[in-house]
C-alpha cells in the first residue's frame, strides 16, 4: 500500500489557494485527456459566467463538481479543499464546531461539510481502518445530534 503524500500548508495554499486553481484541478481530474461532453461526446466547450462549461455542439451545461461531494454546494471550492486537506493530512477527527468556526458557516453547513468529507474519504480510502473510523465518527456525531434534538423537544 502506498504511503499517504503529505504537503505543507504553504504548498497546499500555493496549489489550491484560489477558486481557479481548485476548478482547474477538478477539471484535470475529471477530464485528464481534455473535455468530453457527457451528453454528445463533443470536445469543444466554453466557460459560462456561472462557472459551468457549455458544450459547443449540443449546448449541454455541466460543471467540474458534478458527481463529487462538492456538487450543488454554494461553499467556495477553496473552503472545501481546505476542509479535505485538514481531514486528510491530519488523519484525525474534525469536529463540526471546528469547521463552523474555521470557515464561518452555520452548524448545519458545517455538519453537511463534515459528513461529505468523511463519506468521500471512506469511499476512496484503501485502508479499511480509515473507512471504519470515518463511519464510526459519523455515527457518533449523528447520535449526539439526535440526543440534542430529543432533549430540546422534551
Amino acid at each position: 500500500m502506498d504511503e499517504k503524500k503529505t504537503i505543507s500548508v504553504q504548498q497546499f495554499m500555493q496549489k489550491f489557494g484560489t477558486e481557479a486553481q481548485c476548478r482547474q484541478y477538478l477539471f484535470d481530474k475529471r477530464w485528464p485527456n481534455g473535455f468530453v461532453c457527457p451528453r454528445c461526446a463533443g470536445q469543444k466547450y466554453s466557460y459560462l459566467s456561472n462557472g459551468f462549461l457549455q458544450c459547443s455542439r449540443c449546448r449541454h451545461q455541466t460543471s467540474v463538481t458534478v458527481g463529487t461531494a462538492l456538487h450543488k454546494s454554494h461553499l467556495p471550492l477553496t473552503k472545501w479543499f481546505e476542509a479535505f486537506y485538514i481531514a486528510w493530512q491530519n488523519n484525525r477527527y474534525i469536529s463540526t464546531a471546528e469547521i463552523q468556526t474555521r470557515f464561518g458557516v452555520t452548524y448545519k453547513t458545517a455538519l453537511y461539510i463534515k459528513t461529505r468529507i468523511y463519506k468521500t474519504l471512506a469511499q476512496y480510502s484503501e485502508d479499511r481502518y480509515s473507512m471504519e473510523r470515518s463511519q464510526i465518527l459519523l455515527d457518533i456525531e449523528q447520535r449526539n445530534n439526535d440526543t440534542e434534538r430529543m432533549s430540546a423537544a422534551i
